[in-house]
């Protein structure tokens, strides 16, 4: 890390270098940051596999570092247990970033508390985020972006407000096209931290055992987890800053984690071993089925322009295999059924003939259903229609996994299409005839249905562990960045014999709701409505009103010493206060509207909606009278609370 802080000196020096020379200009170097939109088709291609690309890291190629960039290990789609791998998703990954500055600023300007106090615990903080940049693929690592992400929510709302701009860049990497992008609003760093929980619970489930029911169920689990962790993104988050955060790129991985849940549920129906029995197969036909489905409409949804510049060539082939393979596999099974179990004689096939029709999006042309339920040359001609129809989408599934170069490289996957394919094939070529003809009759599509539906569980942030790290400050409540609180001050109490006149109530913090007119308490200076935060010199930010009372019991008669702070807004803002009367009696901005009646007007008379004498003229002269710069009536009123309150 020291070499790389070095080269960016090194940079950053040379880049602020000026030659001397009247006639030399020197032209700044900045650190742009591209649009992932207007990334070259070499990135977006899978031959750009390389580089910082997701391709590059997914497949096992070398990518290339940026400087001050964490590097996370490569996530490959080879699976030793199953033939047909699933999709994860690459982290994103971001630059160490200091914080200490920052926060000591605005607790000392917000807060008025000297920040180097909290020190510790802005180191603290920045460790999270440190082990946060690399977690480990499994629990443990879900559990620290978590808990990164409820400790930055806590802290944006501490000291990011979002009247100030801050001096902190976010960079973050394109977790599609590994290009940079920053930005300084506190929100793009908890979406980036949120879209690496919904990329790790992908990346769990890729990897489970899914040979085993178990390793079938956390499989099912985590990608429902994954989708619903993206789903909760692209609803929350307002304004997309990179590629992968668009809306249209969420909804896109929302459904791919669906989908392949949806595949692990037809995984766990066959794992049991399917009932050589009609109804059986045709349920896998009809599961096998919507997997198909979810699969056509991923591959078609890819083709939206601003998602197939940046999605990885091999994801579009991968889906379109599975989709060519399922559907081919719902026909199989469909084959099977009409093949095998036919009706015995005498036997009541109305039970058949419901199921086929329900399991038919539309009815077989020619005979009617009981006909081809109890006739034996009909009943095989619809079989060997959908038998056809397998091995023509098995030659297609094989085919598209050819034509792409990366999954080519998975010979598990190879072997596992061209094998469901020669099955296939083997069962329709019982039925040629010696000149090579079939006679099969035209079969359509099968019903999709399912009996589990992928649930997208949104993200708990409440189940949490881990306490908040700048709880010295106080409870959020208050003490956050929307609240406008003066600097804390220190009265001095001396308790006398009718007591010190206020009446406390809330809880944690403590706040003082009535002051007694002429008591001790109006006369050291606590006013209604200020809240205790030390007394004695012992912090009770966090104490309730029992103890607060035991604290100041104990002093006796002697004088006790009471830190408050006073909420501002409700000060300046007081009924019948000097402040609200200038308030009241400041011009307003008014509506502008037709000149009417203009001679009725004095020329110092301002009517709403009208234009005064003096305004008549003055636009006459061609003179545009200028208009102050209005400001957000919650910037301006917060400007004049800091300085009303400013000397107190």
């Amino acid at each position: 890390m020291s070499d790389v802080r070095t080269s960016i000196n090194r940079y950053n020096s040379s880049s602020r270098q000026n030659f001397p020379g009247p006639k030399k200009t020197v032209r700044k170097r900045k650190l742009c940051f591209l649009n992932v939109k207007r990334l070259p088709l070499r990135f977006r291609s899978e031959r750009g596999g390389g580089g910082g690309t997701f391709v590059g890291r997914v497949w096992g190629t070398r990518p290339t570092r940026e400087e001050g960039f964490s590097t996370t290990r490569a996530v490959s789609l080879t699976s030793t247990t199953v033939a047909i791998p699933m999709i994860p998703l690459g982290l994103k990954e971001t630059k160490e970033i200091d914080f200490t500055t920052e926060i000591q600023e605005f607790i000392c300007e917000h807060y008025g508390e000297d920040g180097s106090k909290y020190l510790p615990e802005i180191k603290e903080f920045m460790a999270l985020r440190q082990a946060a940049r690399t977690p480990t693929r499994d629990e443990a690592g879900l559990g620290l972006l978590m808990e990164y992400c409820s400790q930055l929510a806590a802290a944006e709302a501490r000291f990011f407000p979002p009247y100030r701009r801050t001096k902190i860049r976010f960079t973050w990497c394109d977790s599609l096209s590994g290009l940079p992008c920053e930005d300084r609003e506190a929100g793009f760093e908890r979406a980036s931290v949120l879209l690496n929980v919904g990329a790790l619970y992908t990346q769990i489930a890729a990897r489970c055992d899914r040979t085993a029911l178990a390793g079938i169920d956390s499989a099912i689990a985590a990608f429902e987890r994954a989708a619903g962790v993206l789903s909760y993104l692209a609803e929350a988050l307002p304004h997309p800053q990179t590629a992968d955060l668009s809306p249209a790129c969420l909804a896109l991985l929302v459904r791919v984690c669906a989908c392949q849940a949806q595949e692990c549920v037809f995984e766990r129906l066959c794992h049991a071993g399917l009932h050589n029995d009609f109804h059986s197969l045709l349920t896998a036909a009809q599961e096998a089925a919507k997997v198909a489905e979810d699969y056509t409409g991923v591959v078609g949804a890819m083709q939206q322009p601003e998602l197939a510049e940046v999605l990885p060539f091999c994801w579009k082939s991968l889906l379109k295999a599975k989709s060519e393979h399922f559907g081919a596999v719902a026909h199989y099974y469909l084959a099977l059924a009409l093949l095998d179990h036919a009706p015995a004689p005498g036997e009541d096939s109305r039970d058949q003939e419901k199921a086929l029709m329900d399991v038919h999006e539309t009815l077989p042309e020619g005979p009617s259903m009981h006909v081809v339920v109890t006739n034996r040359d009909e009943r095989t001609k619809l079989a060997l229609g959908h038998l056809s129809k397998a091995v023509w989408r098995h030659e297609d599934a094989v085919r598209t996994a050819e034509l792409c170069r990366s999954l080519r490289r998975l010979g598990n996957l190879q072997n596992f299409l061209a094998t469901a394919r020669d099955q296939a094939k083997a069962r329709l070529a019982k039925f040629q005839t010696d000149g090579g003809f079939i006679n099969a009759s035209e079969a359509p599509e099968i019903a999709p249905e399912t009996h589990h539906n992928p649930e997208l569980k949104p993200p708990v942030f409440d189940k949490v562990e881990g306490t908040d790290i700048f709880r010295r400050l106080g409870p959020l409540s208050v003490f956050s960045a929307k609240q406008c609180l003066s600097k804390p001050r220190k009265v001095h109490l001396s308790k006398p014999a009718e007591g010190y006149g206020m009446r406390l109530g809330g809880d944690s913090p403590v706040r003082v709701v009535l002051v007694q007119p002429g008591s001790a308490a109006m006369r050291s200076g606590i006013k209604e409505c200020d809240y205790i935060i030390g007394v004695g010199g012992q912090d009770c930010r966090w104490l309730g009103q029992a103890a607060v009372a035991d604290l100041m019991t104990q002093a006796g008669i002697a004088a006790v010493e009471v830190e408050v702070v006073t909420p501002l807004r409700l000060l300046t803002f007081s009924e019948g206060s000097p402040e609200q009367r200038r308030i009241d009696s400041s011009p307003r901005p008014l509506a502008t509207g037709t000149i009417t009646g203009a001679s009725t007007l004095t020329s110092g008379e301002r009517v709403r909606g009208r234009k005064t004498l003096r305004d008549k003229v003055s636009s006459l002269f061609g003179r545009k009278k200028s208009r102050p710069k209005s400001v957000p009536g919650t910037l301006s009123s917060m400007f004049d609370r800091t300085k009303d309150w400013r000397g107190y």
